[in-house]
């Protein structure tokens, strides 16, 4: 692909190239000196806490754009968490439950959950249909925790964030901008709403029925034009939307850098941008926590417990009795996609019993308020604080920028279309 301009975009691509020779050289032979992912702690973990722990896991098979169906894949983390615990010793049960991205769905969810004795929840999905529900769970005492949902207003007692929430990571998304010193982004509001702190240049609304096609023609004619020319395209919105878009962008000939929100890290955003034939080599840039494949690649704590959280993915992958949450196909079909947010918040609920010695859901509930978890307890991603309800750490939170090469630290189809998100310097 050519680029008219040398700068910023070049920036991008410099460092896009300089990581793709990186990954090159972890996946095929190489010579002993080369880089080499962190030597892994064990992948087993170990739970001194009461017998007959269950949780459970709220996922969306089917929704519509914005009601968490993005996520159901990436839920898959939490079967890597019990396949740990169980090779530690520990049998931990997770109950799986289909809240069919509806509100009264998600509802019917927690009282499934709640007469099946769970001891905490994990909610495995996104977006407004879930607001009630987790007022219903904090009713019953029951904890909640969100590793994919980005909004903490009005988050009920007994509920967390276990990801970063919306407002940090549209600040990193305007910081990458002003760091690649890009000063005419073009906002395209697919469902997500304004970024705060952004100052389009111009901006259009897209919902699900409209053409992204047509979209898409009509800002490139902005560009030959130069009638409020732009030098990026910021896309909010959910994951197949954004998907359809810059398969749009791309066809139409729009080469500048594309920033995404959060929806993006999910399974579902590669998979959109290649159903409507568009490319996975594009410039990506999204916020979120460093906790994909390449973070098996870093030395230090955080390499080691990457490297472990995806070697136990190897192993259940390679389990042959092995199926995903719902029990509906082999693992080793997921395994591609399970995300390690899911696993470091079944961790978490792990940790808050062991504290609280109980598998009452009150008393876990109330012992996870005063938790604080990190790789030494077996989390794969970065440190968890329940002090309040976004446990992650604002330095957490990082720009990302994608490549669509694994560094083949973990299974994959080559059949499934998929993006490696890494830290941008």
């Amino acid at each position: 692909m050519s680029y008219r301009r040398t700068s910023p975009r070049s920036l991008w691509i410099a460092g896009l190239a300089l990581l793709l020779v990186v990954l090159a050289a972890c996946s095929s032979p190489a010579p002993a000196t080369d880089p080499a992912p962190a030597p892994a702690t064990s992948v087993k973990l170990t739970a001194d806490g009461p017998d007959g722990l269950t949780i459970g896991v709220v996922v969306s098979v089917a929704s519509t754009p914005s009601q968490g169906a993005q996520w159901r894949e990436a839920a898959q983390g939490a079967q890597v968490a019990a396949s740990r615990y169980a090779a530690g010793g520990t049998t931990i049960t997770l109950v799986p439950v289909n809240d069919k991205g509806t509100a009264d769905g998600a509802k019917a969810a927690i009282d499934t959950l709640a007469e099946q004795g769970v001891a905490g929840i994990v909610v495995a999905t996104s977006g407004s249909h879930l607001r009630d529900a987790l007022q219903h769970a904090a009713s019953l005492n029951l904890a909640t925790l969100l590793p994919y949902e980005t909004s903490a207003e009005g988050l009920p007692e007994h509920s967390w964030l276990t990801g970063p929430d919306a407002q940090i990571g549209d600040q990193r998304l305007v910081e990458a901008l002003q760091q690649q010193n890009l000063h005419r982004p073009y906002l395209i509001d697919a469902g997500g709403g304004d970024i705060e702190g952004l100052a389009p240049v111009d901006s259009r609304t897209f919902a699900a029925g409209d053409d992204p096609d047509r979209l898409a023609r009509r800002l490139a004619k902005v560009q030959r034009t130069g009638q409020s020319s732009f030098d990026a395209v910021v896309i909010s919105g959910p994951a197949e939307l954004q998907g359809r878009l810059v398969a749009a962008l791309q066809g139409a000939g729009i080469e500048t850098p594309m920033l995404l929100t959060s929806d993006a890290l999910s399974p579902a955003f590669p998979a959109a941008v290649a159903k409507a034939g568009g490319s996975l080599s594009g410039v990506f840039v999204t916020a979120g926590l460093d906790v994909g494949d390449a973070a098996a690649l870093q030395s230090g704590e955080a390499g080691r417990a990457a490297t472990a959280y995806f070697s136990a993915v190897s192993l259940l992958a390679a389990d042959p009795k092995a199926t995903d949450l719902l029990g509906q196909v082999p693992f080793s079909s997921v395994a591609g996609a399970a995300d390690s947010r899911s696993h470091d918040a079944v961790v978490a609920l792990v940790r808050a019993a062991a504290a609280a010695k109980s598998t009452e859901p009150a008393a876990v509930a109330a012992a996870l308020a005063e938790v604080k978890v990190g790789a030494p307890e077996g989390l794969a991603g970065p440190a968890l604080d329940f002090s309040g309800p976004v446990t992650v750490a604002p330095e957490a939170v990082r720009v990302l920028s994608a490549t669509p090469d694994s560094p083949a630290v973990r299974p994959v189809s080559p059949k499934v279309p998929s993006l490696y998100w890494y830290p941008t310097t």
